[in-house]
Order: structure tokens, then C-alpha cells, then sequence
């Protein structure tokens, strides 16, 4: 299912996003957290999840250690103001 292009009335039932880029494809059934920046998900695509959801639901980021955690609060706020 393409989440990104469900309906409003779908997307709206969204109650909270854990946002995080993965060091493993897609499929792996390993929960391995990356960068946004360095991940396999991909910048772009973690850009637009946080653009489609950022006014119906809250995000949780899952990171190891503090500079990469502010790293993308960071790259999160750019899409907010």
C-alpha cells in the first residue's frame, strides 16, 4: 500500500509516526535505525513522509547518540516552520 497517496480520511487516522531511516532494505525483518541522511530509505523520501503527515500526527525519532539524533530534529524542523 502506498501510504503517501491514501485519502485524506486515511491519512487522517494516522495518530503518530516513529520516524526513522533504516540501515537495512526494505524486507530485511531487522530493525537496524540509520541517519536520515545515510540511510536506505532515503532523505527525499523521509522529506516527504514528514511533509504529508506533519499536520495530522506526532513524530517519534529512534537514534543512537546525540549529535546524530539533533541531526535530524534538525532536518525534521526545516519542514515545520
Amino acid at each position: 500500500v502506498d501510504t503517501l497517496k491514501m485519502p485524506a480520511a486515511l491519512k487522517s487516522a494516522v495518530k503518530l509516526i516513529h520516524l526513522n531511516d533504516s540501515k537495512v532494505d526494505f524486507g530485511s525483518k531487522k530493525d537496524r535505525h540509520d541517519s536520515f541522511f545515510t540511510g536506505a530509505i532515503g532523505i527525499e523520501t523521509i522529506g516527504l513522509i514528514i511533509k504529508t503527515f506533519k499536520a495530522c500526527a506526532p513524530f517519534i525519532i529512534e537514534r543512537e547518540g546525540h549529535e546524530a539524533t539533533f541531526s535530524d530534529l534538525t532536518y525534521i524542523a526545516t519542514f515545520l516552520n
